[in-house]
Formats: C-alpha cells, sequence, structure tokens
C-alpha cells in the first residue's frame, strides 16, 4: 500500500509515541513499588510494543488485521493505612505519568485516523487507538482502588 506524504510522516510520528510508550512503561515496571502495578505495567508495555510492530509494517505497506485485546480492571487495594506513603505516592506519579502519556498518543492516534483516505487503514489505527484509551481506563481503575484520585 501506498500512503502520501502527510500520511506516512503520520505513521512515523505514531511509530515514535508509541516507542515512547514502551519505554516509559519499561521504566514504570522497574520503579513500580506494588507488584500488581508492575505486573500491569509490564502487560501494557507489551500491547506497546506490538503498537510500534503493527504501525512498523504499515509504514512498509502492510496492513493486517488487529483487534484490541481487553486487559482486566478490577484491582485490590494494595495500599492501606500501614502502608509508606512515600511509595504509594511514587506509584501514584507512575499512574499520572502513564495516563498523560496515553491521553497523548490517543490524541496522535485520532489526528490519524481522520487524516487517512484508506478505510482499512483507518480500520486499524482505530482498533490500535482503542487499546490506548483501555489503558487509560485500567490505570485509572488501579488508582481508583489504590485511592490515588
Amino acid at each position: 500500500m501506498l500512503f502520501t506524504q502527510k500520511e506516512t510522516t503520520l505513521l512515523k510520528d505514531t511509530q515514535k509515541q508509541e516507542q515512547l510508550c514502551v519505554q516509559k512503561y519499561v521504566k514504570a515496571s522497574a520503579k513500580a513499588k506494588d507488584p500488581q502495578l508492575k505486573a500491569l505495567f509490564e502487560e501494557i508495555g507489551a500491547q506497546e510494543s506490538e503498537h510500534v510492530r503493527i504501525v512498523t509494517q504499515m509504514l512498509r505497506g502492510e496492513v493486517t488485521d488487529y483487534k484490541a485485546s481487553n486487559l482486566s480492571n478490577e484491582f485490590t487495594n494494595y495500599y492501606d493505612e500501614v502502608s509508606d506513603p512515600t511509595e504509594k505516592q511514587e506509584d501514584t506519579y507512575l499512574c499520572e505519568d502513564c495516563l498523560d502519556i496515553e491521553k497523548h498518543v490517543s490524541n496522535v492516534y485520532n489526528t490519524s485516523i481522520f487524516e487517512f483516505q484508506d478505510s482499512h487503514v483507518r480500520s486499524q489505527l482505530n482498533e490500535l487507538q482503542t487499546e490506548e484509551q483501555q489503558h487509560g481506563e485500567v490505570i485509572s481503575s488501579y488508582m481508583k482502588a489504590n485511592g490515588m484520585c
């Protein structure tokens, strides 16, 4: 598939943002205090790596079918009255930082969806954006379950 210069530029920007997501989740997972949060960041990071792979394929002109998967958003409350407040504060910061990148990359997808001419490409970008929105939803659910917001 051939893309216009504008479409190619949008895909390159999306690829760069997805690579940034992967890096953020690797670092967030390494720093997370709650093992449940660490596992969540690892799982989201793996999905972000898959997004990089898919967008890279698109840049080569290969558009495959992709369906967004679902993450569990049921969490136990890790932090209680005896928990170290500094650890909770650090995990809260990591969650907020990851939420910010999810909002940003979702906006990048939103722009691309409107700019691409091919409906199949738009559909695949929409699937990726849907997964980004799910990432944000799951992080928010974790934060609510742990009294972080």
